[in-house]
């Protein structure tokens, strides 16, 4: 998976399009904005590469059985982006996981941030400093 000579460009466009989504476990979750910013940056769609698609995964159903197939988001995430990164390596454009009270949030690391799905907020950023986990996308 390479990077497009525009990814950052189009890694913010992508972001702008989530700005005042409001969270939905279904239809408007961390992985669907991690899937539509990848996708932008590299023109690569992993969803397809889990034998799955984005109009399966919007149903509670499709959503259900991604999950359980992959035993949880950071499965899905081993299985469509491949092995995590140490978190020092994780640059503007890869994928981290910081642990929230509720459940783990996952998004997209842009400088020192880490910009997420909030709950009934829309987009939001998080210190990458709170990060547990990060993914590399594209070279």
């Amino acid at each position: 998976m390479i990077r497009r000579d525009d990814w950052l460009e189009a890694l913010h466009a992508a972001l702008d399009r989530w700005r005042d989504v409001d969270y939905d476990r279904v239809t408007a979750n961390c992985l669907l904005l991690i899937h539509d910013a990848v996708l932008a940056m590299t023109g690569e769609d992993r969803l397809l590469a889990l034998g799955t698609s984005r109009d399966k995964v919007t149903t509670r159903r499709g959503m259900l059985a991604l999950l359980a197939q992959h035993g949880g988001s950071d499965g899905i995430l081993d299985a469509a982006l491949g092995a995590r990164i140490p978190l020092l390596w994780a640059r503007t454009g890869d994928v981290a996981m910081i642990p929230t009270d509720d459940e783990p949030a996952f998004g997209i690391v842009d400088g020192m941030h880490v910009v997420c799905l909030e709950h009934s907020h829309g987009l939001a950023q998080l210190p990458l400093a709170r990060a547990v986990a990060a993914w590399k996308v594209g070279a």
